[in-house]
Parts: structure tokens; sequence; C-alpha cells
């Protein structure tokens, strides 16, 4: 995706603040789960 689940950017490109995307991730029960990706560089 765009922002990799970067809020202040999706709130950039929507054009709002990022506390107005943490009100509609509220409102709408969205779950938000932190992920750590490992890339593997050896190739």
């Amino acid at each position: 995706n765009e922002t990799g689940g970067n809020q202040t950017r999706a709130a950039e490109i929507l054009g709002i603040t990022r506390g107005k995307i943490r009100d509609r991730i509220a409102q709408f029960g969205i779950s938000l789960e932190k992920t750590v990706s490992i890339e593997d560089d050896s190739a």
C-alpha cells in the first residue's frame, strides 16, 4: 500500500489531520496491528 500503515502519511494524502484518521479508525472499529517485516538483503 502507499503508506505502509503510516497514519500521518495517509492523512497527508487524504488532506485531513492525523487525529481525524484516528477518529475514523475508532468509528469504524478498525483493528490496528503492528507488524515487523524483516527484509532479506542476502539475494
